[in-house]
């Protein structure tokens, strides 16, 4: 997965952790729960402390761009 407008190249186990928690906040966005599943699949996927606090900047502003007004972002495969 490539973010355009991010400059980010993630590995496998980084884009797991990007896509499920896009998809958690953008979900809590709309009144949708899916902590139930969210918080056992991402607890799934091990990461280091450092790159956790990158992966979390990365779906701020993936988020921001699809549901806070911002520049939305293209996401490439």
């Amino acid at each position: 997965m490539h973010l355009k407008g991010l400059d980010k190249d993630l590995n496998r186990e980084e884009q797991e952790l990007v896509a499920e928690s896009v998809a958690f906040v953008v979900c809590g966005e709309y009144g949708l729960d899916s902590s139930d599943y969210t918080f056992g699949y991402l607890s799934s996927w091990k990461g280091d402390d450092g790159k956790m606090q990158g992966i979390g900047a990365v779906v701020q502003e993936v988020v921001g761009g699809m549901i806070g007004g911002g520049v939305n972002k293209e996401v490439t495969y």
